[in-house]
């Protein structure tokens, strides 16, 4: 217990140096990384100091005792449930008819982007990687764990690559993750400064996101008060009900499993056991909010309360992960993680400019960016990129992409189809991985061909 506090200690103390140094140096300031990519790239640089003159243990790194620096490594797989548990709790009900018109671009592109990594890692797997490396197969849906899913999704699949004696993809899929936000963020920016050119005026004007969010802050302030005349702090109920979600997950999960026991003791696949928690407790979140307004119990939500634990579990969670990042895994395998970069920036980048005109309204490259940031790197990093395109919020840009998010992370990102991706290569194989990718993209473009003559003859 004491190896966690002091783990999380130390991760803190990275986190506000790195807080610091974003602020005070100028050139941190104008790439406009996130803090906790810094203090974790931070932690990595001190973890590679030697002391020659002191014993950490065998499994230390640079300033971090043996200890806990095993507990930091520990700790991502934790935290990404904490992170996915709040996604969904909490959220004001939508209209789903409405919601699917404006976002049916941000749908398309996203599942675009998306299904497409999972194909083009098929691809290199088997033309490429099976020459150099053993387990060549499971690198296969590695850009879309890095570049959809991040830090925490890498950190969260750690069981299921331990499971295959691969603990190495761990690395590369942080590896990708970090490059991704990296490449994400400058490749978003730039591509932004030279479409925008030929474009100079936002001519499209809606209605605000703030709108979208003033019509619930009568909902917030009565949350608010409800807890100012109640002897607790918000954050106690909200981490009661983050809980409570994390542990319907893990029942969803468990129930699975034995269902799967049960029903098929004698088939040679076995999938559940291959599915990690965050996935079933995203599901688990969505539902549980539904039930939460069906009971009257979704008044003691406080959505910006469990935003910001959320938020505050990504931060150590990026953190612990890339801090104990192995170095020299990254440098046996730089080649793949090289690979995986270039062809994950490629094909994001061809597919943002050879199709997003014809999908997004006026101006596409507004509508378009959020996508591209969220698909290269995280969804903050598409929030981000919304706010670049459009800072004064004269589009539907920003609200578009929110709204994509109900129809997207339950599957990609994350959801289930990144952490089925693992067993069904284990059980059928990589070619039939390939084919199931390519048919999905096939379905993808086929939806985007009848969007874009929708949108042309309307």
């Amino acid at each position: 217990m004491l190896a966690t506090f002091i783990s999380l200690s130390f991760a803190a103390v990275l986190l506000t140096i790195g807080f610091v140094f974003v602020n005070f140096l100028p050139l941190l300031k104008r790439l406009q990384l996130p803090v906790s990519i810094v203090a974790g790239l931070l932690g990595l640089l001190l973890a590679q100091i030697s002391f020659g003159y002191f014993d950490l243990g065998e499994n230390a790194r640079g300033i971090f005792p043996e200890t806990y620096f095993l507990e930091m490594q520990q700790l991502p797989a934790i935290f990404i449930n904490l992170v996915f548990a709040t996604l969904m709790l909490g959220m004001p009900k939508l209209n789903v008819g409405s919601s699917i018109r404006l976002a049916a671009p941000n749908i398309v592109m996203g599942h675009g982007f998306a299904w497409g990594q999972h194909f083009v890692g098929a691809l290199l797997a088997i033309f490429v990687f099976s020459y150099f490396y053993e387990n060549s197969e499971y690198m296969a849906p590695l850009i879309a764990i890095g570049f959809q899913g991040g830090h925490g999704t890498a950190a969260g699949l750690s069981g299921p690559f331990e499971s295959l004696n691969f603990k190495e993809a761990i690395d590369l899929g942080l590896g990708v993750a970090t490059g991704g936000v990296l490449i994400g963020l400058l490749s978003g920016i730039l591509i932004f400064k030279i479409v925008s050119r030929k474009d100079k005026q936002i001519t499209q004007s809606t209605i605000a996101f703030d709108k979208y969010e003033a019509d619930h802050q009568g909902d917030i302030y009565k949350s608010e008060m409800k807890f100012k005349t109640s002897m607790v702090s918000k954050f106690s109920v909200q981490f009661g009900f983050i809980g409570l979600v994390i542990f319907t997950g893990w029942l969803m999960l468990e129930i699975l499993i034995t269902l799967e026991a049960y029903f098929f003791a004698n088939a040679k696949v076995s999938l559940m056991a291959y599915i990690p928690l965050f996935p079933m407790v995203l599901i688990a979140s969505i539902l549980l909010n539904g039930v939460f307004r069906k009971t009257g119990l979704f008044r003691f939500l406080d959505r910006r309360s469990i935003d910001q634990i959320g938020r505050m579990a990504l931060d150590f969670l990026i953190v612990c992960a890339v801090a104990t990042l192995s170095l020299k895994v990254l440098m046996d395998y730089k080649l793949a993680v090289g690979t995986l970069l270039l062809a994950g920036l490629i094909w994001n980048v061809g597919i943002l400019l050879l199709f997003a005109r014809f999908i997004y309204p006026h101006p596409w490259y507004v509508y378009a960016l959020p996508d591209y940031g969220g698909a290269t790197a995280t969804t903050a990093s598409g929030l981000l990129l919304a706010d670049v395109a459009d800072p004064r919020r004269l589009t539907d840009s920003k609200k578009a992409y929110m709204f994509k998010q109900p129809f997207y992370e339950p599957f990609m990102g994350g959801g289930l189809v990144t952490a089925m991706a693992i067993p069904v290569i284990k059980f059928w194989g990589i070619w039939s991985y390939l084919f199931i990718t390519a048919g999905a993209l096939l379905i993808v473009v086929l939806v985007g061909f009848l969007l874009w003559r929708k949108q042309k003859y309307s």
